[in-house]
């Protein structure tokens, strides 16, 4: 695409071609095609279906909305190793309006998040998996198999 050539180089920018022709121009890209480069993007995507699943099937922990949240890592050693907690905060804010509570694993629900551990080895005793979303993505819940 050229400048519109009634615009001389001293005042194009008053010309009325040369502000239509601005305006027409597509900004550049600023994501690739394909997956996401921002870490929230990637997460809301890896979470999408997990997400659809609760709300189709009006999943509601004990206090409301509370889920348990299972990760790689027991509670007591998640908060110092930062690349766990950073899946951990971007999970709660893809998940919304569902609360995850690391701590606690008392109720119906919960969200497996794994990266490098076997569910087996992180599941609770009492807890079935429900759905595998692959990549990690796990609904676990308690009851009968």
């Amino acid at each position: 695409m050229g400048e519109p050539p009634c615009c001389a180089a001293d005042r194009h920018r008053q010309c009325h071609h040369y502000r239509a022709w601005v305006r027409r121009t597509p900004p550049p890209l600023s994501e690739p095609a394909g997956r996401p480069t921002n870490n929230v993007m990637r997460q809301e995507a890896r979470l999408a279906p997990l997400h659809k699943a609760l709300r189709r099937r009006a999943v509601r922990g004990t206090l409301a909305y509370t889920l348990a949240y299972l990760s790689d890592l027991p509670p007591e050693q998640l908060a110092p190793d930062r690349p766990s907690m950073e899946d951990y905060f971007l999970t709660r804010f893809a998940l919304v309006p569902w609360v995850l509570d690391a701590r606690n694993a008392e109720g119906l629900r919960a969200i497996a998040h794994l990266r490098r551990t076997r569910p087996e080895a992180r599941r609770p005793s009492g807890f079935r998996i429900v759905k595998d979303f692959g990549d990690g993505v796990l609904l676990p819940r308690k009851g009968n198999p």
